[in-house]
């Protein structure tokens, strides 16, 4: 059947089947129908998906395959370019394209078709700070509980000195082993744990008996000014005669003692010398454990983001730490070592072990030397006798006067003679009473009596003075 236009090329009339196109009549093409869609890559077997109409089955993991618009041409594999289309741009078949954000497998290649997955959780990750696994977490925590040194309690030991306790016992639960002689005082420590010891009052320099050999407690001896005491030292102090203690402490920050034990392999890639090491050893043991005391300060009752920005702090500070104290050689090994937050959660419970290991007595007191009592005053001396004043010699007596005797009477028998009346005894002379003089009253009778005539002195000076009538004063 004809259409209503003219035939031939460039009419508008079309035949059946066929579609008026500018460069003259085409063919129409049929839709072809769908195969199988490409299958899933973890589903082998199973097609996904359903038929649709107008696409054709590809292999699986290439995009399906999209007909030309009409007008286009089409180039086979391997085929110039100028086989076809005349100048115009070549259209090859699409190859081995990336599918879609959406469609794409997390963990697969690019081009996997696949289930929509949703995007996993960006996973935080903190530099230059390794993650330790959870099993080396576990035997680090089981070996720290294992090692937790329990208090020990210390009697006088006899062995260290001969016990004199009288100014001053041990007591009982005295953290360490200690000695107390008449002379001195003598401290070992029995403990697994470095420890300090302060002498205050009159108690004498410390004379060092026995130092441990090992190489770690050369190294812990430098983490304080103070005297420390590493486990097996013996240390004896002269007694004074006055009052006195010795206090026992932990030794330097608590976390550095652990860390002088994690560092002590490579104390000889610090320094050329010995002693020189050691000294590096001890700064940047006292730099770290300062960096990870401060880090178990932040992270108490905070976040997990927050965690991490108390961790990246500790991990800034110990890498400074670091720059300034290790040479370049042995940097790596270092930070390896120092930057492990396993090992910072162990140090930082370094602390509690000290407390516990010191949970007894930790001062020792020295009593003063009780002086003897004073000697009895001695007697006042007895005042001097005050010699009896002289009796004053008895007056001479007047010779009585000498009466004539009467003419002598005629004489008379003479009668016999009587006894001689005896003399009269002489009155006794009464002692004079000497007046008792108080030397205080005379001696100010005395004086008043000077100042009174120095008045009476002055008195008369001036008024010889004033007769005179010089008005200019006594230096005129």
């Amino acid at each position: 059947m004809l259409g209503a236009g003219p035939r031939g090329p460039g009419g508008r009339g079309t035949l059946p089947g066929v579609r008026a196109t500018g460069r003259g009549p085409r063919p129409l093409r049929r839709p072809r129908r769908v195969g199988r869609l490409p299958r899933h890559p973890r589903r082998r077997g199973r097609a996904v998906g359903r038929r649709r109409r107008g696409r054709r089955a590809q292999p699986a993991g290439r995009r399906p395959w999209r007909a030309p618009r009409p007008g286009g041409r089409r180039l086979r594999r391997g085929a110039p370019a100028a086989a076809c289309c005349r100048g115009r741009p070549a259209r090859r078949p699409p190859g081995r394209a990336r599918a879609a954000a959406h469609r794409r497998h997390p963990r697969g290649p690019a081009g996997q078709h696949g289930r929509v997955h949703r995007a996993a959780r960006p996973r935080l990750r903190v530099p230059l700070v390794r993650r330790a696994a959870s099993g080396l977490v576990a035997v680090l925590l089981a070996a720290g509980v294992a090692a937790v040194p329990t208090a020990v309690s210390a009697a006088p030991v006899a062995d260290l000195c001969t016990v004199d306790e009288s100014r001053g016992a041990v007591p009982a639960d005295f953290v360490v082993d200690a000695c107390v002689d008449s002379g001195a005082i003598t401290l070992r420590n029995s403990l697994a744990i470095p420890v300090t010891v302060q002498a205050h009052g009159d108690i004498g320099a410390a004379e060092r008996r026995v130092t441990a050999d090992e190489d770690t407690a050369a190294a812990v001896r430098r983490l304080s000014e103070l005297l420390v005491l590493a486990p097996g030292d013996v240390v004896r102090w002269p007694r004074g005669e006055g009052p006195g203690e010795l206090v026992v402490g932990v030794a330097g920050p608590a976390p550095a003692v652990p860390v002088v034990g994690a560092l002590q392999p490579l104390r000889a890639r610090l320094a050329a010398k010995p002693d020189a090491a050691e000294r590096a050893l001890a700064a940047l043991s006292t730099d770290v454990g300062a960096a990870v005391a401060a880090r178990a300060a932040c992270i108490a009752g905070r976040s997990a983001i927050e965690r991490v920005a108390c961790d990246l702090r500790a991990a800034d500070g110990i890498g400074q730490a670091v720059a300034a104290r290790v040479p370049d050689a042995a940097a790596r090994a270092v930070v390896d070592t120092v930057l492990d937050r396993g090992r910072w959660s162990e140090w930082s419970g370094a602390v509690d072990e000290m407390r516990a290991a010191l949970g007894g007595a930790v001062t020792l007191v020295q009593e003063p030397v009780v002086p003897p009592p004073p000697p009895p005053p001695a007697p006042e001396p007895a005042p001097a006798p005050v010699p009896a004043p002289r009796a004053p010699a008895p007056a001479p007596q007047a010779p009585a006067p000498q009466v004539p005797a009467p003419a002598p009477a005629p004489a008379a028998p003479a009668p016999a003679p009587a006894a001689p009346a005896p003399a009269p005894l002489p009155l006794p002379v009464p002692v004079p009473v000497v007046p008792k003089v108080d030397p205080r009253a005379e001696l100010e009778r005395w004086l008043r009596e000077l100042a009174e005539q120095a008045r009476r002195d002055w008195e008369a000076a001036r008024e010889r003075f004033e007769e005179r009538g010089h008005r200019g004063g006594w230096g005129g």
